[in-house]
């Protein structure tokens, strides 16, 4: 069996994840144990950010659930940055057929919480 990895959350996914719904909690619990055996089989290059911290990350998506895990592997440790709804990390850099399912109001109050999130979270 492979070396256990450990698994460290950064402050806002402990936040993130401590504000998870319990409906989901087992998925998303499954996931990160997974991580911590197999991070580098189980996921993907992250590729949507221009946002320096995170540079060299990778993603596991739970479809299920709805929620992307985005983490960086460093010396043995599974650095778990953001445990957020996969529309959130998408909304940063708008789809149009993301923002097609929300009526025209909703859609302008969507953006605008978007460039608010990211405002925060890029200080």
């Amino acid at each position: 069996m492979k070396e256990r990895l450990d698994i460290h959350f950064d402050a806002d996914a402990a936040k993130e994840y401590g504000q998870l719904d319990i409906s989901i909690l087992d998925e998303v619990n499954k996931a990160i144990d997974e991580l911590s055996y197999r991070a580098d089989e189980v996921s993907k290059e992250l590729n949507l950010h221009s946002n320096p911290k995170l540079a060299n990350c990778k993603e596991v998506i739970l479809n299920e659930a709805g929620i992307r895990i985005v983490f960086r592997i460093t010396n043995d440790i599974v650095e778990i940055l953001r445990v957020v709804p996969v529309s959130i990390m998408e909304a940063v850099n708008p789809n149009p057929k993301v923002l097609s399912h929300f009526p025209g109001n909703q859609r302008n109050e969507f953006i605008l919480a978007i460039q608010k999130w990211k405002q925060e979270y890029e200080q």
